[in-house]
């Protein structure tokens, strides 16, 4: 298949509930097989530093990353078909970047570079350079545009990524401002209006220019990074669906354009930038209306087909004053939308945002939506529905209550999960007698093999000696065992020793308390491609053992939403005053355990009495892993259930 990406930045998200839920036999199941027409629907992310490597690999399947992230080139490491897009801005030239020309170049600042070469447009009245005041400070910081018609400047470009290329496993190109098919959007915003230097008498460009300028420079983008790599651009013009239909000079230039390399990307696809609303109003006010941006998706899968398709719509994260349940409704609400739109011909891309990446990464299992049966309809209740073979999709895109649908909202209704897991009964924190356990490492295979468990985990304190003699007796019985390790730990200001959980260590990891924060363990066990966890943050550790149910002042509350912790321990042996926690476990990303904490022989009431389901689609350490990280996690405590909604659903639906 030609891998064609249409990047239209959505930072749209279905966002899942999270609650604590009880137990519902009502959820029926209905198993259909994957269609080979389904949907395709990945996550596409901006880099930043607040997350770690193995956090993009988990929750996001492509990256536009800068040329100097260099912490990421081992993310195939955790995921083998990640994809990373090499970002460059090739309309102008950052001023304050000093050390990214290519080598064979010169030994200079690229603006130094360019203007010695020529390469800086002048305004065609002043001659001054022409500037983007969208980056910088002030005048002198501000980008500078570039001759993107000058031929030298355009090999320049292909070197560049050439260069990057040759040095790390990217897969593909992202050419920022590199699809302004109209003179209007190619200079928006710019202080001055720049003359093309290859006319005479001088004259400013034309949308011809700009298109002869671009399909040049990706000819020789190609040349340099091979015919697998993709190369997608961002359209500054044809960022709504209302710029798509009403300006056919910017949307016909922009198609020629698409269809010359892999893609493109439009930033505003369904969100404003209005500081008072995110939300596109259903018909057309102030050059928006939401109608236009679902109808251009419909468009895309009439026009092309075999293309990656990438929408952006990132609210969330642009400052807009949202109530978490605000976010949710938001992201859902997009996400649907965008459902009534595209199709099974074009991969689709979604841009999300952090919040949204890391909350909602479930969304990406599309065999649970299926294949469109047909266009989305307007109903008597003036709803948009569009039918799936497993679902209903339905949005409110106005203002008011229609059909008993809040305003700006969107639902699936009718979604089933076609993928089979594995329901493992299962527990993580248990000693032997290599730490502080009264039972050897066998002795506590057999108890919990003859309990009925599937799975354990030894972890004993700051070592992992005794996991090869429990792995040997769990592969006699019949019982798998992860190698995992308690940590012990102090840091700064805590003024308690602190448990950390590693879970599938290859070797043991120094306990310390000189530490600043506890980041530096769970580093460690993600070097080792583990999965670390807070063990009982609420039960601490001074001269004796106290317990504090106000999670607000615990040590570890500091630390609550950082993405390099993967989960937390959620009772003290009980779910007695811990409940009102596991929400907001949930609801920031995290998979919930209950401990055994199992030492002594008066803890093996607890073996029948609280446990894990881990639901994972194959017993390996990749199937276990996945369902950790993302939250197919059911905790039983005495007769109920908790977790998230798809959690509970699997779960409800009974073991493969």
């Amino acid at each position: 298949m030609n891998k064609t990406v249409l990047v239209l930045a959505i930072i749209s998200v279905l966002c899942i509930s999270y609650a604590i839920y009880v137990y519902n036999p009502d959820i029926t199941h209905i198993i259909n097989p994957p269609s080979s027409d389904s949907l395709d629907i990945k996550a596409y992310i901006y880099w930043d530093s607040q997350w770690t490597t193995q956090d993009f690999a988990t929750y996001s399947n492509g990256m536009q990353l800068h040329w100097n992230a260099l912490n990421m080139f081992n993310i195939r490491d955790y995921n083998a078909n990640y994809t990373l897009f090499l970002y460059r801005n090739v309309r102008d030239c950052h001023v304050t970047d000093n050390d990214r020309t290519v080598p064979s170049y010169a030994n200079l600042s690229e603006i130094q570079y360019f203007r010695n070469r020529g390469w800086i447009l002048k305004d065609i009245n002043t001659g001054a350079e022409v500037t983007d005041p969208y980056y910088g400070n002030n005048p002198d910081t501000y980008n500078r545009y570039c001759d993107i018609g000058n031929s030298e400047y355009q090999q320049y470009i292909a070197d560049w990524y050439g260069y990057y290329f040759s040095l790390h496993s990217y897969q593909a190109c992202f050419l920022d401002n590199g699809m302004c098919a109209n003179v209007g959007s190619w200079h928006y915003g710019s202080v001055g209006n720049p003359v093309n230097p290859r006319t005479q008498p001088q004259q400013l460009w034309t949308n011809q220019t700009l298109i002869d300028a671009y399909s040049s420079m990706y000819s020789k983008v190609r040349e340099k990074v091979g015919s697998n790599a993709i190369i997608v651009a961002n359209s500054v013009g044809v960022d709504t669906g209302y710029k798509y239909f009403h300006f056919p000079d910017y949307r016909e230039p922009t198609k020629t354009l698409v269809n010359q390399i892999d893609g493109m990307m439009t930033e505003h696809w369904l969100w404003t930038s209005d500081s008072s609303s995110p939300y596109f109003p259903e018909e057309i006010v102030n050059n928006y209306n939401w109608k236009d941006s679902i109808d251009m998706l419909k468009d895309f899968e009439d026009r092309f087909s075999e293309k990656n398709i990438i929408l952006v719509s990132d609210a969330p994260e642009r400052g807009y004053s949202f109530t978490e349940t605000e976010k949710q409704q938001y992201c859902n609400y997009v996400y649907a939308s965008m459902l009534l739109g595209i199709g099974s011909k074009n991969t689709y891309w979604l841009q999300m945002g952090w919040w949204g990446e890391k909350n909602m990464h479930n969304l990406y299992d599309n065999s649970n939506i299926g294949t469109p049966t047909g266009s989305y309809i307007k109903d008597t209740n003036g709803l948009y529905v569009r039918e799936f073979t497993n679902c209903t999709v339905t949005v409110n895109p106005s203002t008011e209550v229609r059909g008993g649908m809040n305003p700006h909202t969107g639902k699936i209704s009718g979604k089933t999960n076609t993928t089979q897991y594995l329901l493992l009964k299962s527990m993580f924190h248990i000693h032997t007698t290599f730490s502080d356990g009264d039972y050897t490492p066998e002795e506590i295979v057999n108890m919990y093999k003859n309990a009925g468990y599937d799975l354990i985990a030894l972890t004993d304190h700051n070592t992992i000696g005794g996991f090869a003699r429990a792995k040997a007796e769990g592969d006699r019985v019949g019982l798998t065992v992860i190698c995992g390790e308690e940590i012990s730990n102090k840091w700064a200001g805590s003024g308690y020793d602190q448990h950390i959980i590693g879970l599938f260590l290859t070797s043991s990891i120094s306990s310390s308390s000189s530490v600043t924060d506890p980041k530096s363990f769970f580093d460690q066990i993600h070097n080792q491609n583990g999965i670390g966890y807070v063990a009982h943050p609420w039960v601490l550790y001074a001269s004796s053992w106290t317990t504090q149910y106000d999670f607000t002042q615990v040590p570890w509350y500091s630390f609550f939403g950082q993405t390099w912790i993967d989960g937390w321990s959620v009772n003290g042996y009980t779910m007695n005053g811990y409940t009102s926690t596991v929400n907001n476990i949930l609801s920031d990303g995290y998979f919930i355990e209950f401990a055994h904490d199992f030492h002594h022989v008066s803890d093996i009431p607890r073996l029948s009495q609280y446990w894990m389901i881990i639901e994972a689609t194959t017993k390996t350490e990749a199937g276990i892993k996945d369902a950790l990280l993302h939250q197919r996690v059911v905790c039983y405590d005495s007769g109920n259930v908790y977790g998230t909604t798809e959690a509970l659903s699997i779960y409800n639906n009974g073991e493969v």
